[in-house]
């Protein structure tokens, strides 16, 4: 059986729970994966001034250390998810494409509240997640047409 992220941060991660978590984000992102790593790796760095109290017990510090590890590697998968939504924004405004797509939302939001209920993640949270991750991708997406327009010559429609 293959080992999920949670099973593979369960403790503080080791050099060989880093390596896991690349391949399995090797495994999610395919081509190009491995420039990512640096940022995989990154996000296992103990966070900088955060101190330890030794009132509290081990185990809480232990498990709010892999929480904040967790979250590091939540925001370097984001932010390269975000720089692949404005690679697909470009080729959009390009094509004279809209910047929503409906039909391919309604796909995802499917897709992804099934994987929510394979992972024991509640699949409203994923819809709610995913709902606001689209609507901040398509703000994007319109900025970056009405920037393709202009570098274009294209007059702004009203």
């Amino acid at each position: 059986m293959e080992a999920t992220l949670s099973d593979l941060m369960s403790d503080l991660p080791s050099r060989d729970d880093v390596s896991r978590v690349v391949v399995t984000r090797e495994a999610v992102l395919g081509q190009g994966a491995p420039s990512c790593t640096r940022s995989i790796l990154q996000a296992f760095r103990a966070p900088r001034g955060v101190m330890s109290d030794t009132s509290l017990p081990q185990e809480l510090i232990e498990a709010r250390k892999t929480i904040d590890n967790i979250d590091a590697a939540l925001i370097h998968i984001l932010a390269e998810r975000f720089r692949c939504t404005q690679k697909v924004g470009l080729i959009k405004a390009v094509h004279e494409l809209p910047p929503a797509d409906p039909a391919r939302e309604s796909v995802q939001i499917a897709r992804l509240r099934s994987l929510a209920t394979e992972s024991g993640l509640d699949p409203d949270f994923a819809e709610k997640f995913l709902n606001f991750m689209v609507r901040e991708v398509i703000r994007h997406h319109e900025d970056i047409k009405a920037a393709y327009d202009q570098a274009e010559g294209v007059p702004e429609s009203h």
